[in-house]
């Protein structure tokens, strides 16, 4: 299993044009990968920070949801001010949980 974290910085005033974009187009890009990737997203409005995490079936998942990723960036490249990632291997027997 693969995981991945995306913080990004937006711009004042951007949140409903980001939350916009990820309703529109953003999240919609991801549906191929639907039942291969789980992801949650966290807003922060007083801050202006999107944080995101995604965790991946496999390497392929991963490869996929990356270029997925890289291209929804560069449509909002004028919304924001940076983004970061963080990404890991997750070396572990998947079992089912709930919340």
């Amino acid at each position: 299993m693969y995981a991945v974290a995306v913080t990004i910085l937006f711009k004042d005033g951007k949140l409903d044009e980001l939350k916009d974009f990820f309703e529109t187009s953003g999240f919609p890009a991801l549906e191929p990968l639907k039942g291969d990737m789980y992801s949650i997203a966290f807003f922060n409005p007083k801050d202006n920070v999107n944080l995101g995490i995604a965790f991946m079936k496999d390497k392929e998942t991963a490869d996929k949801f990356a270029e997925i990723r890289n291209e929804n960036l560069m449509q909002i490249q004028d919304i924001l001010d940076s983004v970061c990632f963080l990404g890991l291997l997750v070396l572990m027997n998947c079992q089912t949980f709930s919340l």
